[in-house]
């Protein structure tokens, strides 16, 4: 089963976000306790020390309405009234919570946001009120929420599909115990195979490791429950913990093709418009169908992004109209960069920065194909100029395209930054254009070592790392002005992010080849001393461990998780990577060997 790395990205970021503490007094909203039917009333005082914005701004509130088994977006501007903004609604029946955000189309107010249970009519917390407060309260999670939620609706066995998701990361080493007893005493009590209980046992069985058993309970939602939101979100779990667990055999390429077939066959419920992106760029999913999910998407939510720029990545793959693809590409890309995405799943804007580049990478594509080489070496520029991470592929593609023009200088200078951006595919290029000069390769690493010598020139105009002095889990005390005339190798991470821990043994094998020499790895962990030990238990990770390092994440402005930033020895930021795989430590060899050499 093939997953996108960017789609578990995004949900780390959305993870994060979520987790951002609030300032009541900035927002306020109104009643306390709403219930159905009742008009909810949304103020943001731009007067109040701390709020972000100002009474001149256009202040947009973007809500997550919560029902009980799925959300929904809502937007809207808000209106000035006097010295606030404020925004009404009425509840409508089925919600069970709200959260509110506060954004311009270029910036968010991250200590501004409010939320709220919602109440039935008889003043009771509504379906699935307490499971959603598990993970938007300020309080202290604990399962005080999860019984509060059975005591009113005992039968809600999404329950405790919650309460395993929030054990499996605060109390990892006793998640099995856990699940076991639970599903024991519901395999006793449970009568009636309803969606809740399947969704619940579909995802217990792939804690306990027991693949066969969750995916024979994700073919009974299929064929009972196919118009349950659950489904699909049975599907997004079997998915996360394949790639967790890194998972193989037959059973996940089974859940792939009828997760293909259950899609083509609804492809206008919420679950096929969230895996259009990354169904796209497959060749084992026909264009008709993302056709059928992304032409009535755009008809009908003209200004989201994704369904423009997911249809022209599935033109792009499949090679036809070449034309009408350059122009969705054109239009999400223009809507990105008004910043229409943040009015829908990107609140922060990190998700809109995080694609932009890939974005117009993509239009490049769709330029060479139809041999419109400026408009593809424009957009590749333009990805240049805009990309936060190191990631030589549009350097690559414009030095294919200047080749290609037989402009051998340009193409030269377009490689050699690639492969100081640790591309290997561009050293090789560089290999084969300086022995079609020369004749020979007999001077070759001499003409690297030019380059090399070169970029440490170019170091003012990067970034310095900002400076920390922190103590890890085995009291190494670590200044990085100190560790001047070092490589110094960061990694941001925290224990419940599976793309994080996928890559750790490939990253423990870098320890290992670069023990003997002047680099440092250092971890900035979220997590406090007591999780980090008890993880480290039973997974080794050889780098030096730092807890509690959300204040430096914050200074290296990291917004997804993982992220990689590898400091030169005159102390500049040289690269970043943001994300993890389990080959990620080969990337980040070939950033390390070169800067030793400088």
């Amino acid at each position: 089963m093939k997953i996108s790395f960017n789609k578990i990205l995004r949900g780390i970021i959305l993870l994060i976000f979520y987790l951002v503490s609030t300032y009541a007094q900035v927002a306020t909203l109104k009643p306390e306790r709403p219930k159905w039917g009742d008009k909810l009333t949304v103020i943001y005082n731009p007067q109040i020390k701390g709020a972000k914005f100002s009474l001149t701004d256009d202040v947009y509130i973007v809500g997550i309405l919560y029902y009980n088994h799925e959300s929904n977006t809502f937007w809207a501007k808000m209106e000035k009234q006097k010295n606030v903004f404020i925004n009404e609604t009425i509840v409508k029946k089925g919600l069970s919570f709200v959260k509110f955000y506060f954004i311009t189309l270029t910036d968010w107010d991250r200590a501004a946001s409010v939320s709220s249970m919602i109440y039935s009519d008889d003043g009771v917390p509504a379906r699935g009120a307490y499971l959603r407060k598990m993970y938007h309260s300020e309080i202290q999670i604990s399962d005080s929420l999860f019984y509060k939620e059975l005591s009113l609706y005992p039968d809600n066995y999404c329950a405790y599909r919650d309460k395993w998701f929030m054990a499996n990361v605060t109390q990892k080493s006793k998640i099995d115990s856990i699940v076991r007893t639970d599903m024991e005493m519901l395999a006793k009590k449970v009568k009636k195979e309803t969606a809740e209980y399947l969704y619940a046992l579909s995802y217990g069985y792939l804690l306990l490791k027991q693949e066969e058993k969750s995916r024979s309970v994700i073919k009974r939602l299929i064929e009972l429950y196919p118009d349950s939101p659950l489904t699909g979100q049975a599907l997004d779990s079997y998915e996360y913990q394949v790639f967790a667990q890194q998972l193989k055999g037959d059973g996940p390429k089974e859940i792939n093709e009828l997760k293909l077939n259950y899609i083509m066959t609804f492809p206008n419920i919420r679950y096929a418009r969230e895996q259009v992106e990354i169904l796209a760029s497959r060749e084992d999913f026909p264009l008709e169908a993302v056709e059928a999910i992304c032409i009535p998407w755009k008809k009908e939510v003209p200004d989201h992004p994704w369904p423009y720029y997911s249809l022209a990545i599935a033109y792009l793959k499949h090679n036809k109209k070449l034309e009408k693809a350059g122009q969705l590409m054109d239009r999400a890309i223009t809507l990105m960069l008004q910043g229409k995405l943040r009015l829908y799943e990107d609140i922060s804007g990190s998700i809109t920065k995080m694609t932009l580049p890939e974005a117009y990478v993509r239009r490049a594509e769709i330029a060479m194909k139809r041999k419109n080489y400026a408009i593809a070496i424009a957009s590749l520029k333009a990805a240049q100029f805009l990309k936060d991470e190191t990631n030589p592929k549009a350097l690559i593609m414009e030095a294919n395209i200047w080749q290609e023009l037989s402009n051998l200088l340009n193409a030269e200078f377009a490689y050699s930054r690639a492969w100081q951006e640790g591309s290997i595919e561009a050293e090789d290029s560089l290999k084969k254009i300086y022995k079609r000069r020369h004749g020979n390769l007999s001077d070759f690493e001499k003409y690297l070592q030019k380059i090399k010598e070169k970029a440490d020139k170019d170091s003012d105009k990067k970034i310095r790392a900002p400076a920390f002095k922190v103590t890890s889990l085995k009291g190494e005390n670590f200044n990085l002005d100190a560790l001047r005339g070092k490589v110094v190798v960061l990694n941001f991470w925290f224990i419940g992010c599976a793309p994080c821990r996928v890559e750790i043994p490939g990253l423990n094998k870098l320890v290992d080849e670069f023990k003997d020499q002047e680099v440092i790895f250092i971890g900035f962990a979220l997590n406090d001393e007591k999780e980090l030990n008890e993880f480290l238990k039973t997974t080794k990770f050889r780098y030096h461990i730092i807890a509690k390092s959300g204040k430096i994440a914050k200074q290296y402005q990291i917004s997804g998780y993982p992220t990689h930033i590898i400091v030169n020895k005159n102390g500049y930021i040289e690269a970043r990577l943001v994300g993890g795989n389990k080959n990620r430590y080969k990337e980040l060899k070939t950033i390390i060997t070169r800067l030793l050499k400088s």
